[in-house]
């Protein structure tokens, strides 16, 4: 089991627990797998599938029937009923983590904050209905009957510290008894299979809970976090205990919905109606015999080779069937993640969680082409939506398919330009995983087709069964930049820039100084952070002044980088003001020009950074398509709305807890602040995020904004350059100045100058084009002068000729004579064309820059160049 126990201080036997001998479970060993289990009833295997048939699907095992939402209520209820706290889903992506982009489990809602003991749970003991999104699965989606990349993970948790004990072990097997009791399940057919768990740094023991071959639960009791120091080894990582022991349960919310119908596949139990509308949709009716046709498939154990296992059991029909049905629960499965990728914020783009969401788009895209039915997805989309709503924003639901149509244009660029690197590459005729990774992340062309095409072309090319699973497992993790903490040994720092922002000058006392650098016991110097430069200024000491040139912090401890050192006790600071308000505006500024975004482009934007300076600021934001002018004129006037409002802007430090009850993950904006509080920064009722800045006290002491130009960043993500303030008057007074003298300079009024600017570019263009008609007319005169006459070497012909500088290069097109050398010169450059098969340029006792056939000269004689050539081919 890869679960390894190094030192002797852990439990005997952990799992040995005495609610098992209670209810009458012993502990065996499957005969096929080699894993423990605990079974009431004396078994040789573990009664998960394979080793074990599934048997539900024959005769029920629960005592009735429910749909999705109605499994999920009576779950929360049913916690609910014994102590537990109902709180409602997180995001699917994690923004609240700096490792994983996407939430795996329930037990991600809580890591790493709660799980560390930094922070302590939203409430305890609780229950959440967790929507989940595993890239891991992707490629089994289709191949199997119970196989999701989206799902539902009902979590009860219960957090124990060492001086508040909630329930462990004992209690959580109980539970999962009681609820299989409770939902008319014999105890008989349960089995608890016993097995290592890690994730998010943590690790524990588990157990697995089977009812007639479908893992229905995981029951995780966490209680190591992850040291290479430690004693204790699961899955090749090392760990050692943690005071906090949580109890970590996922029940899978589709698999007891799938038991309780006894349905032909999870699909059939989830998606019944929306399978039924595609059938529509693609006009297929329905088999007979479609539950025995589904269950046969299902009941498949070797997926590995599937194609045969398919021959030995279906007629050819039958098979064309279960091949648009699994197509079909590609579409089924891929929507609602879909759905809920974008519903919460994702923008499909090539890095991070937007690149798992164009996976994810794409795949999704090529299933709907293979079927013929492209032109239904918006409302396939819709269905999806609307089936799931209960936990979607109805808003979203315009902006996810405009996203989709968007995506689908891209798509359909991308596979007509893909067919052209597709045969390059294939002139190989050798086409390695490797290769079609990289295919797949550089270009987007997906492996069907290379595939597709190498058979056309006779090549044979093997794509992984993982091979979607092995491309997101490289991308579903982030990698967190370890910088290293430079930790000082000196008392906190007193923060005056957070009691009062508009402090200019302070007195303090000298902690440390040195060479360049000095401590205080307090300061109204802002470190720099979150985007926004650090302070400058002066510090007076014995009546020398020393320049403060910047300022960081360290841990709790602000440093002043000065030019000297400080020899005295007793210091005067003065921050630069005037830089300091400016930046508190921008600051501001790009809180308001954020929320104005949103309102405007839609709720799928978020901060993807920001920089606020003292003129020029900019923030960016996801987006999945070029901001128009028109979209940006219309956030400038949201933003000045807000400005003009005279708005009071709010600081306050308050429990993470609190404020994310109050606020939601948008609190994350500008980043993940650590600690149990956070100081967040609130403008009436437009925006609240938790941020370390200072800003202005009103939003009308910016006075004024300005968005001077959007760029494209990268795929999915704008940036918006911006100014407040006098800055931003400044700016316009400098565009104001440039009209003004291009104005005087053409000689007419302001407004004329877009209709004479449009003349004068019109009448440049035709100029250039009476330009380029006479050099076209020199260069043929000049190219017929030069081969009207040649000399003849040992069968080549050698032609020289000068032409002026500036239309040598465009004249080469008229040289193209094979078995002939061609030397074309003016005052500077000369090119040297060899059209025939021998190595002339090797062989020449001269140097230039060779690109192809042609020798290009930049020091040079014509004569000896020709005498060269010459006495090469002789």
């Amino acid at each position: 089991m890869n679960f390894h126990i190094i030192t002797k201080t852990m439990e005997k036997d952990p799992l040995d627990l005495r609610v098992f001998h209670e209810n009458g479970f012993e502990r065996r060993v499957c005969k096929k797998c080699g894993a423990r289990f605990w079974s009431r009833e004396d078994r040789e295997t573990c009664g998960e599938f394979p080793c074990d048939p599934y048997t539900f699907m024959d005769k029920p095992v629960m005592n009735r029937a429910m749909d999705f939402y109605e499994m999920m209520d009576y779950f929360l209820k049913f916690f609910e009923d014994r102590g537990h706290k109902v709180i409602g889903r997180y995001p699917v992506v994690a923004r609240w983590r700096k490792d994983v982009f996407l939430v795996n489990a329930s037990i991600y809602d809580f890591q790493p904050h709660v799980t560390s003991g930094q922070v302590p749970p939203p409430a305890n003991p609780l229950v959440v209905p967790q929507p989940c999104i595993r890239m891991v699965d992707i490629d089994d989606v289709g191949r199997t009957g119970r196989h999701l990349t989206s799902f539902v993970m009902l979590g009860h948790h219960a957090f124990n510290y060492p001086d508040d004990y909630k329930y462990w072990k004992d209690e959580t097997v109980l539970y999962s008894l009681e609820f299989l009791r409770s939902l008319g399940v014999d105890l008989n057919l349960v089995t608890f299979k016993e097995k290592p768990w890690i994730g998010g740094g943590n690790g524990g023991y588990a157990v697995e809970v089977i009812v007639a071959g479908l893992e229905l639960a995981t029951l995780v009791f966490m209680e190591f976090k992850e040291d290479e120091r430690g004693d204790i080894e699961i899955e090749g990582k090392r760990f050692i205990p943690m005071p906090l022991k949580v109890v970590d349960t996922g029940y899978g919310l589709e698999r007891f919905v799938w038991s309780s119908k006894a349905s032909p596949s999870v699909f059939d139990a989830i998606y019944g109606d929306t399978i039924d509308f595609i059938f529509s949709i693609k006009g297929i009716k329905k088999p007979e015999n479609y539950s025995e046709i589904v269950k046969n498939f299902v009941s498949i154990e070797n997926k590995e080779d599937l194609g045969n296992e398919l021959k030995k059991r279906f007629n050819e029909e039958t098979i064309l069937f279960i091949e648009t049905l699994r197509k079909i629960h590609v579409i089924v499965d891929h929507t609602r993640t879909l759905v809920f990728m974008l519903n919460d914020g994702i923008v499909p783009s090539n890095s991070k969680a937007g690149y798992l969401a164009r996976m994810v788009i794409r795949r999704f895209f090529r299933v709907v082409e293979d079927l013929g039915i492209e032109k239904y997805i918006d409302e396939i989309i819709k269905f999806q939506f609307n089936k799931f709503s209960r936990q979607l924003d109805p808003q979203m639901l315009p902006i996810i398919l405009d996203i989709l149509s968007v995506e689908y244009e891209k798509y359909r660029e991308t596979m007509d330009k893909g067919m052209a690197i597709v045969d390059k590459i294939l002139k190989d005729k050798v086409v390695t995983t490797e290769k079609l990774i990289e295919l797949y992340d550089t270009h987007g062309i997906q492996p069907e087709l290379v595939a597709e095409r190498a058979r056309k072309l006779g090549i044979s090319i093997d794509i992984p069964e993982n091979f979607r699973s092995l491309v997101a497992s490289r991308h579903e993790r982030q990698e967190i930049e370890r910088e290293e903490q430079k930790t000082l040994n000196f008392p906190p720092t007193e923060q005056l820039y957070y009691r009062d922002p508009y402090m200019k000058e302070f007195e303090a006392n000298v902690i440390h100084s040195e060479e360049g650098l000095v401590i205080l016991d307090k300061t109204c110097f802002y470190p720099e952070g979150g985007g926004q430069p650090g302070d400058i200024g002066t510090l007076e000491c014995n009546g020398r002044i020393y320049k403060v040139k910047g300022t960081n912090k360290y841990g709790e401890v602000i440093v002043h980088h000065i030019d000297g050192k400080i020899e005295c006790g007793k210091v005067y600071g003065r921050i630069d003001w005037e830089r300091r308000y400016r930046l508190m505006k921008n600051h501001t500024a790009t809180h308001i020009l954020l929320y104005s975004c949103r309102k405007v482009l839609g709720k799928h934007v978020w901060q993807a950074g920001a920089q606020k300076d003292e003129f020029l600021s900019r923030l960016d934001i996801t987006h999945y398509k070029k901001i128009t002018r028109e979209e940006l004129k219309e956030i400038e006037r949201v933003a000045l709305g807000v400005i003009t409002g005279n708005i009071e802007v709010e600081s306050s430090w308050l429990d993470r807890n609190e404020a994310e009850r109050l606020y939601g993950f948008k609190l994350y904006e500008g980043g993940i602040p650590p600690g149990k509080t956070i100081r967040v920064v609130k403008i009436g009722e437009y925006d609240a995020e938790g941020c370390g800045g200072t800003h202005v006290s009103r939003t009308g002491e910016i006075g004024f904004i300005k968005i001077l130009r959007e760029e494209r960043i990268q795929d999915g993500v704008s940036r918006i350059i911006f100014s407040s303030g006098d800055g931003a008057l400044k700016i316009v007074h400098q565009n104001e100045d440039i009209l003004h003298e291009a104005s005087s300079i053409l000689r007419v009024g302001i407004e004329e100058l877009p209709k004479s600017t449009k003349r004068f570019f019109e009448e440049w263009k035709e100029l250039n084009k009476i330009k380029e008609n006479y050099e076209n007319m020199i260069i043929s005169l000049e190219s017929e002068r030069i081969l009207s006459n040649y000399r003849m070497r040992d069968g080549i012909k050698i032609f020289q000729g000068e032409i002026d500088d500036s239309l040598i290069m465009k004249s080469l097109r008229n040289f193209k004579e094979k078995n002939a050398v061609f030397f074309i010169y003016g005052k500077k450059l000369g090119v040297l064309i060899n059209n025939t098969e021998m190595n002339l340029f090797e062989r020449l006792p001269i140097k230039g820059k060779v690109n192809k056939n042609i020798l290009i000269l930049e020091d040079f004689n014509p004569k000896e160049i020709i005498e060269y050539v010459e006495s090469v081919i002789k």
